[in-house]
This record gives C-alpha cells, sequence and structure tokens, in this order.
C-alpha cells in the first residue's frame, strides 16, 4: 500500500540564495560608479540594482567592476586627481568599516587620487546571521500507525546554503520491517528513497541535504516482513503472521519457561513423570497446539510439586563451601600459566538449590582440571620451543659477532639476519635488528674505502695515460710540416688536442641523471684531395677522436669515436679567395662514465652513477671559406665557418635533427684552430630510471688544436 502525507515542517518552497556583500558598476560617461550592498543576490537582484543606481548617476552603458559574496565590510569612495578627473576605489570583505575606507581609499590613490580630495560615498558591515537551531516536530502515525515518523530542517548561511531535513522513524511493529522512505517535490518526482530496515521498538535516524526546501510529501513503500521478505500492511502490528506462527513463538516461550521451572524444582518421582510427559509431546509429531497445551500443563503441575511440603533437604553448605575453594585454588593456578584465561567459578543464581548449585561446582570442576591440564601441557610445550628458539638465536649471533670481529661483514649481516627470523620475541628481534645496521654501515664503509681507492687509482691512470699520450702527440705535431699543395691530388695527415663539453645520461641507485663533462681529446685524421683547389674540389676527411675525463677526480671515462665527412668546395676559378661548401659525414660513438662523490668531495654519500652510451651519428651542412694562398712561400690562410645539421640514432623520425656552428681558422699552414658549438645539444646514453630524471638544457662545445703534414 502507498500513503501519502503533508509534511508542515517542509513546506517553504524557496530557491537558492546567493547570499553576498557589495556590487559596483562603472558609468565611462560621466566616471562615476554606481552601487549597492546586501545579503541577497539571488538571480544577480544586488547586480541590477548597481545597474539602477549607475544609470541613474549619468551612465549610459554600465560595465560591472566588482561584485562579491560573502559577509565583511565594504566601503566605496570617490576623489579627483591633479588633473581633476574623477577616481574611485572600493573594498569589500575586512574585517572592520575602518580597514574597508582605509583600503578602499588606497585602490583611489592607487589610481591617482589626491588625499584631500577623497570623500566616502557608502559604507557598512554585513554581518554573518546566527546558527539556527532547528527543533523537531511532534511524532506522526499517519500514513503507516506503525511507522512513526517526526521531521526538523536546518537552513542557513553557515550550513553552505544547503537545507538539511533531518527525519527519525520509529517502528511500533512487532517484528522486523524493511521499507523505502521516499521524499517527492509538489510534482511528484522522488529526491530521496532509501531502503531502511527497523527492528521493533527501533528507532532509526537519517538527514537529506538539498538545495531549497522542496519536498512536500512522504511515501511509505514496499513495506515487509523483514524475517520472511513478505509484503505487509501498514495496519498488520504482527507482519503477516498467521496462527500457525503465533502458536510456534507461544509454544517457544512456553519451552523457556518449562525449561527453568525444571531446573528449579526438587528432584522426585513426581517430577519426573511430569517432565517425561513434555519431554513425549514435545518430541513427538504433534500439532504446535497440542504441544503447547502440553508443555502449560507441564508448568502448572510444576507449580503445584513446588508448593508442596517436603522433607527437609540435606545441609549442603560445608559441601559448597569446600568445592568452591577447590575452584578457586584451580582458577589461580590456571591464571599463573595462563594470565588470561577466560575460567571463573561458578555463580548461579541466587534462587538456586544447593544441590543444583553443588552440581554445577562439580562440573566446573570437572572442567577446570581439564582445563588445567591441557594449559600446563601447552605452557610446557611454549616453553621447550621458546628455549630451543633462543638458542637457535643466541647461536646465530654468535656467528655474527664473530664474522664481524673479523671483518666479514657479509657473513656478519647473513648471520644477524637469521638471527631476525629465527625469533619472535620482539626485544631479541630488535637487538639483532640493530647489529645486522651496524654490520650494513661497516659493510658500506669498507666497501666505500676500497670503491673510493679504485677511483682515485682509476685517476691516476687516465692522468698518466693521457699525459703520455698528449706528450707523444704534442712531439710529433712539433716534427710534421705542412705546405700548400696546387696539385690535383693532395694528402695531409692530421693529428691534435682538444677540449669538449658534453653531456651524457647516467644511472644510479634508483635514479637517474643528466651530466656534464669535461674531456680532454686527441684527434687523427686524414684530408684527402681530389681536384684539390680547383674550382670544384671534393675532399674526404676519415678521423679517429678520443676524449678522456683526464685531471676530473673522482669522474672517469671517456668515449672513442670513428668516421669520416665529404666535402664539395665550390668556387668561381681556381685560386678563388671566396669558396662555398658543403659537407656531409657519419660517425660511430662510444664511451663511458662513472662518478664517485665520495671520491671527488671525501663524503660518505654512496652516490655512485654510471653511464654508457653507443650511437652513430649523421652531419650534414656546409658554410663558406675565405682564403689566402701564398704561391711563392707555399702557405695558406683560412677562415671556414659553417652551419650543420646533426642526427643521432636514437631520434626518431618525428624528432628534428639539432643544429650545430663550426668555425676553422687554419693560420699560415702551420695551425688549425677548429671551434665547435651547438646549443641544447642531444643528450646520449642508457635511460635506466626516466621517472626520476630531472630533464634540464646542455649545450656542448669543444675547440681542438691541430697540425697537418703534407703527405702528397
Amino acid at each position: 500500500m502507498i500513503r501519502f502525507v503533508l509534511i508542515a515542517a517542509l513546506l517553504a518552497m524557496n530557491a537558492p540564495v546567493c547570499f553576498g556583500q557589495l556590487s559596483i558598476y562603472f558609468c565611462y560617461e560621466t566616471r562615476e560608479v554606481g552601487w549597492a550592498e546586501g545579503l541577497n543576490n539571488t538571480d544577480g537582484i544586488r547586480d541590477s540594482e548597481a545597474w539602477k543606481h549607475c544609470k541613474v548617476r549619468g551612465g549610459k552603458n554600465p560595465v560591472m567592476e566588482f561584485s562579491r559574496n560573502g559577509y565583511g565590510c565594504y566601503a566605496v569612495v570617490a576623489g579627483v586627481d591633479v588633473n581633476r578627473v574623477k577616481t574611485n576605489g572600493w573594498a569589500a570583505g575586512a574585517a572592520t568599516q575602518a580597514e574597508a575606507i582605509s583600503a578602499a581609499k588606497a585602490m583611489a590613490r592607487g589610481a591617482g587620487a589626491v588625499e584631500s580630495t577623497l570623500s566616502v560615498l557608502a559604507a557598512g558591515c554585513i554581518e554573518k546571521p546566527a546558527k539556527q537551531e532547528p527543533v523537531w516536530s511532534e511524532w506522526h502515525s499517519d500514513p503507516c500507525p506503525y511507522l512513526e515518523y517526526r521531521t526538523k530542517t536546518l537552513e542557513g548561511y553557515d550550513w553552505n546554503y544547503q537545507v538539511h531535513a533531518y527525519i527519525e522513524v520509529r517502528s511500533k511493529f512487532k517484528v522486523p520491517v524493511t521499507f523505502v522512505f521516499e521524499l517527492l517535490d509538489k510534482d511528484g518526482r522522488v529526491h530521496f528513497g532509501d531502503l531502511h530496515k527497523a527492528q521493533p521498538g527501533e528507532k532509526i535516524a537519517f538527514v537529506h541535504k538539498m538545495k531549497a526546501s522542496i519536498i512536500t510529501r512522504i511515501r511509505i513503500k514496499d513495506l515487509q516482513n523483514a524475517n520472511t521478505k513478505k509484503a505487509i500492511t501498514c495496519d498488520d502490528a504482527e507482519g503477516g503472521k498467521t496462527q500457525a506462527d503465533k502458536d510456534r513463538e507461544s509454544l517457544k516461550e512456553a519451552i523457556a519457561e518449562y525449561d527453568a521451572l525444571a531446573l528449579q524444582t526438587p528432584n522426585s518421582p513426581a517430577k519426573t513423570s511430569i517432565c517425561n510427559n513434555a519431554l513425549n509431546a514435545i518430541m513427538g509429531r504433534y500439532d504446535d497446539q497440542y504441544k503447547l497445551n502440553a508443555v502449560n500443563d507441564a508448568i502448572r503441575r510444576l507449580k503445584a510439586l513446588g508448593n508442596q511440603p517436603v522433607s527437609k533437604p540435606a545441609d549442603l553448605s560445608s559441601d559448597i563451601r569446600e568445592i568452591s575453594q577447590k575452584e578457586i585454588d584451580l582458577v589461580n593456578e590456571i591464571r599463573s600459566v595462563e594470565p588470561n584465561a577466560a575460567v571463573k567459578p561458578w555463580e548461579g543464581a541466587p534462587t538456586d538449590n544447593a544441590a543444583f548449585t553443588l552440581q554445577r561446582k562439580k562440573e566446573n570442576v570437572a572442567y577446570l582440571e581439564n582445563y588445567l591440564g591441557k594449559a600446563t601441557t601447552k605452557a610446557a610445550e611454549e616453553k621447550a620451543a621458546k628455549e630451543k628458539q633462543k638458542n637457535s638465536f643466541n647461536g646465530h649471533m654468535q656467528k655474527g659477532n664473530e664474522a664481524m670481529n673479523s671483518k666479514d661483514y657479509a657473513g656478519a649481516m647473513s648471520s644477524y639476519q637469521a638471527a631476525i627470523n629465527s625469533t619472535t620475541d620482539a626485544n631479541d628481534q630488535a637487538m639483532a635488528r640493530s647489529s645486522y645496521n651496524q654490520a650494513l654501515e661497516a659493510k658500506k664503509t669498507a666497501d666505500r674505502q676500497v670503491r673510493v681507492a679504485e677511483a682515485k687509482e682509476r685517476d691516476k691512470e687516465e692522468d698518466a695515460i693521457y699525459t703520455t699520450a698528449a706528450v707523444a702527440t704534442v712531439g710529433a705535431m712539433a716534427l710534421i710540416k705542412d705546405g700548400y699543395s696546387s696539385r690535383p691530388f693532395a694528402a695531409k695527415f692530421m693529428l691534435g688536442l682538444g677540449y669538449e663539453h658534453s653531456p651524457i645520461l647516467s644511472n644510479g641507485t634508483g635514479k637517474s641523471y643528466i651530466e656534464e663533462r669535461n674531456l680532454l681529446t686527441i684527434h687523427l685524421g686524414f684530408n684527402l684531395g681530389v681536384l684539390n683547389n680547383r674550382a670544384v674540389s671534393i675532399y674526404m676527411k676519415p678521423q679517429v677522436n678520443i676524449g678522456m675525463s683526464a685531471f676530473m677526480p673522482g669522474i672517469s671515462g671517456g668515449y672513442a669515436s670513428y668516421g669520416a665527412t665529404g666535402v664539395l668546395q665550390l668556387a668561381t676559378r681556381k685560386h678563388s679567395k671566396f669558396n662555398v661548401f658543403g659537407e656531409g659525414g657519419w660517425f660511430k660513438h662510444s664511451g663511458t662514465f662513472k662518478y664517485d662523490a665520495d671520491a671527488q668531495n671525501n663524503t660518505a654519500t654512496d652516490d655512485v652513477r654510471e653511464g654508457n652510451m653507443s650511437f652513430s651519428r649523421l652531419v650534414y651542412g656546409g658554410g663558406f671559406m675565405l682564403r689566402w694562398i701564398n704561391d711563392h712561400a707555399g702557405k695558406e690562410t683560412y677562415i671556414r665557418p659553417g652551419v650543420f645539421f646533426e642526427r643521432p640514432s636514437f631520434f626518431t623520425s618525428e624528432i628534428k635533427p639539432v643544429l650545430s656552428m663550426n668555425l676553422q681558422l687554419y693560420i699560415y699552414s702551420a695551425i688549425l684552430l677548429d671551434l665547435t658549438y651547438t646549443h641544447n645539444t642531444y643528450i646520449p646514453g642508457e635511460l635506466q630510471h626516466p621517472a626520476t630524471l630531472e630533464k634540464k638544457n646542455v649545450s656542448s662545445y669543444g675547440v681542438k688544436i691541430i697540425r697537418q703534414g703534407r703527405l702528397y
């Protein structure tokens, strides 16, 4: 059955309200402002009043400058600047009116207003309304007499401009029920319809939040007996019970009363006969009404039997005292073995007879004795297990200590870890964990010392290798000689030293880095000319380059590259001073990088980074060359700037090549200076932890000092 009810507390039909404080419109024609203050800005009502005010003050097309919703103090001021142009200022949301006026004047002064011309046009405060205290309505029994409800509503500014509908329902049904409590508006739309369950006599509460008081009626539907899941009506307090259900419940209550009475009645032949008859009826194949009659008859007869005079029972008080003391002793003994054991002496009701009490205490003593035996056995087993565990723990700890003394830190850590795993004792685990951490730190220190020593040895070796190679290179450069060749085919040997600043990716423990490294380089190559020094000349330049991190403490590694470039050089005539050229080539690069912060800074950070790179590089571009040839002396001088595009092999097709610049200065066939710069260059290397990489732009640059030796 679906019923409806009107709730007086929810009849209000308010639209959502936008609460505020101050609205400002500016009149460009008169340079005046129109304003309106107030709490209510529903549907822009306050903004509209400010617009009208601006029109009154001479404005034709007012423009909104300010609108604030909230509480606090406001002010509007006016003045003129040094050119007598009208200037305004306003403020809202201040703690006091004085603060609002001060802020508004500051705004006007910021627009150029002269202090002496400032006047206050409006000022005031919008106070926060007092919090509303909702009041419960009376209990209503319509539409469902056995589901009473009451309501209260709360709406206010401090409740986020919401209406809170609080509802309490109490059930007078005699069975658990489920129901849907629906809230409807004036158009019959359901806004809230939740399923609820209530026990007999239970009171349940719930709350619904809405933008306004839109609820006009309540509907209760889908009312069911929670036990049977069957629909019931609001007039059925029994919840759809049949006569058979009622008989079954009455029988259950009667049997409970019979059991309690039978325990309290002294044993006798008459009691035995009554109980046997009742038991036969209960266990027999009879209907519930027959069983109920038999149980009620047994109750009546047991009550009558209890009123008959009986012989005076034996005095069992001393036996009860004795067995009670035994109970207490057993309980204390059990708790000495198992402190939290849930055991206690038996405590009956004050109305229990002595024989019944004695019997129950005997049964409890038997239970306690059995419990004590099991607890004692369990305690002995636990003690043996703990001793075994302790012996194992001590053995592992001893091995760990011996390993520590012999500086076998890895073995010590293994033994301490085994000690942690061998015990469940928190104190022992803490002690073993502390020893493990000490061994770990000792191992880190020892490993660090070895690692730093190796790093410093590598630094020495790299310094020595580069020094030897550089000295040999300089010596060879001093021996080779160059000169201008006008032959159609020319061959020159190239040897030089240089410096290079370039990036590489490195990886540490759980983090990747972009490194900027400084390399000392050695260069070897050939310059082979075909149609040498003609209007159209072709040159091939195979090269080998080696870079080393020499004289860089804590940093080792380097790179090697090989490849070649081809040059097409054009001029208007032979030996022309102005030439243009196009150049392209391919190079293969491979290298390593290793950084040890402790070797560099004498710290204990264990900051070790390693990097590897292997890639090929395609380079192409061009430029022009200005050169001067002294045929008589056989010497040549030129300036050769160029712009190139570089595409490493790890670039995808979507990535544009990197732009680099090169400048070569060849001075009187004596020395060649090669300068290279690449802005925001590519970064080679293996990236193992992409999420941790802090990206940055790195520019690479380098300089080479090269001697050429004429071969042909």
